[in-house]
Order: structure tokens, then C-alpha cells, then sequence
């Protein structure tokens, strides 16, 4: 069993397959004598397919984290993705039927490449979605300094030397703005994970990057500690830059 998070945003019923495949950008030549040979180069992007059943109806199968929504406000929201170049989190959350979480999730940065949305026709009423998926990278733009510098030796001569220095690096990719949340009355640290990354598996990264803030508001609300974590205090700001990247 699992589940699938688009954007954060649960999908109510989860693909019945999922392709996922590697290009490369190997090349050949031929040399004399030797005859045809590879140019081995760096793996390509993950390219993810699968197709989304968006019910109109509420079928007992499927997830309704945040209430039941119709058909086309998936639709709206894939288009919209689509329409604004935005660069997202595919989270597929694997499970036993016992409820056990697995060890295997799939977290990838993706673009939505290409959206084909058909009407179902197993009742006329529900829509499918066919997405490819495309991993994303970032990247950056480098800026460097030359520098010349000239010496003579005890016997006159001189030499030059020219030194290269990095002196600051820009992500040219769209870099992503520094991002914080605000605790509310009843969060827990698995559950800040959940809504914020699409699964649990980063309360602990959370913790270590805010242990500060959380501990100090635990001392200012009476306790000794907050018990790693288990204790959390509305209002406390936490830093969540850099976390499920």
C-alpha cells in the first residue's frame, strides 16, 4: 500500500502503477582499427509516469485527508502547477496492510511535464489524469577572480603567477526562499513533518535544526526539556530551510 503526495497535497487514490525510468546521454564513435565504442557521460533526469483516478464521488477506497474535493479541483491544481512552472515534491509513502511505514519512500523534486485529463468511462463522472513527471535540479552561476601577481629571484628574473578565486556562487535555477512555521495548538513534530513535507520520516531533522528554540520555549513554559521534542508550544517559530529538499 501507499499513498501519494503531489505538492503536499494527497491524492485520494493512489496510482496502480508507477514507471519511473533514467536516461543517459551515453554517445559512440568509431575509431580506426578500433571500430565502434562508448562515450560514457553523466545519468539524465528521472522521468516518473503514471495515471490518477480523480473520484467525483466518495468512495470508501479512497483517502480524503482534508475532506472530500471534487474531481476538478485536482484538475485546477495540476493545470495551475502546469501553467506556473512550479517546481514541487513527489512523495509516495509506502506501508504494509498492518499500517507498518516502510523504509522505501520516494521523495523527488519534480516539474509536471506533460497533463493529459480524459473523463472516466467507468460511470461518465469521474476524470483521469496521465502525468509525466521530470526531476529538477538546481543549479548556479559562478563568479570568479583573477588575480596576476609578479616575483624576481636573486638573480632578477621574474615569473608570473595568476590566481583563481571562487568569489560567490548564485543559483540560477530559482532559489528556493527561506522557509519557516509557526507551531499551533495540538502539533506534534511527526505531524509538522507530515503537512509540510508530505510524510513523517523528518520530525527528528526538524528537532535538530530547531533544538534551541524548542527547548527554551519548553524551560519558559516550566518543563525541564521538551523531551526531544515531544512537548511543542504554540507560537514557536521553527526553521525549516533546507529540510526535505
Amino acid at each position: 500500500m501507499y499513498k501519494i503526495y503531489l505538492n503536499k497535497i494527497l491524492f485520494p487514490i493512489a496510482p496502480s502503477e508507477i514507471k519511473q525510468s533514467v536516461g543517459n546521454k551515453n554517445s559512440t564513435i568509431t575509431l580506426i582499427n578500433e571500430g565502434e565504442v562508448n562515450l560514457l557521460k553523466s545519468a539524465g533526469l528521472k522521468t516518473v509516469k503514471f495515471k490518477l483516478l480523480l473520484p467525483s464521488l466518495i468512495y470508501p477506497f479512497a483517502k480524503y485527508k482534508d475532506g472530500f474535493k471534487p474531481a476538478m479541483y485536482y484538475v485546477n491544481l495540476l493545470e495551475k502547477w502546469k501553467r506556473e512552472k512550479t517546481v514541487f515534491v513527489l512523495a509516495l509513502n509506502r506501508s504494509t496492510y498492518g499500517g507498518t511505514q516502510s523504509n522505501e519512500n520516494l521523495r523527488l523534486k519534480v516539474t509536471l511535464e506533460e497533463l493529459h485529463v480524459t473523463e472516466s468511462t467507468a460511470n461518465g463522472i469521474d476524470m483521469e489524469a496521465d502525468l509525466t513527471l521530470k526531476e529538477y535540479r538546481t543549479f548556479a552561476t559562478k563568479a570568479f577572480k583573477v588575480s596576476k601577481t609578479t616575483t624576481t629571484n636573486s638573480q632578477g628574473d621574474k615569473s608570473n603567477k595568476t590566481t583563481v578565486q571562487e568569489t560567490k556562487t548564485r543559483d540560477a535555477s530559482g532559489k528556493d526562499k527561506a522557509k519557516s512555521y509557526t507551531i499551533k495548538s495540538g502539533d506534534t513534530l511527526p505531524s509538522i513533518s507530515q503537512t509540510q513535507f508530505g510524510n513523517t520520516g523528518y520530525a527528528s531533522e526538524i528537532y535538530q535544526k530547531n533544538r534551541t528554540v524548542i527547548e527554551d520555549a519548553a524551560v519558559k513554559n516550566g518543563r525541564a526539556s521538551s523531551l526531544n521534542g515531544t512537548y511543542l508550544y504554540a507560537g514557536t517559530v521553527l526553521d525549516l530551510t533546507g529540510i526535505g529538499g
